[in-house]
């Protein structure tokens, strides 16, 4: 285990604080009208995402980053299981 000296810590604690209270303060000071209040509004009513099945299927992927942390393997249409884990094999260097 690695210790890190109390200074950095320290240190650490106080620019996390900081940056903090900046964005809080940035918020406050960034109000919106009402009449954009309610163009959001309006447009948020509109977005409800996809609706139909097609949609719905390529949405899915939409969150998918890398998988190389998975418990489990998730292969897309057209990927051969076989060919993936020959090249995990390599890339492991297995």
């Amino acid at each position: 285990m690695c210790r890190v000296p109390g200074r950095i810590v320290w240190l650490l604690a106080h620019i996390t604080a900081l940056l903090r209270n900046d964005r809080m303060k940035r918020s406050r000071d960034m109000q919106i009208s009402e009449k954009k209040l309610q163009t959001n509004r309006r447009n948020a009513r509109r977005s409800t995402g996809p609706r139909t099945k097609a949609g719905k299927k390529r949405s899915r992927w939409n969150a998918f980053r890398h998988g190389l942390t998975a418990k489990k393997t998730l292969l897309a249409k057209g990927e051969s299981r076989k060919e993936y884990r020959s090249s995990s094999e390599v890339y492991a260097g297995t």
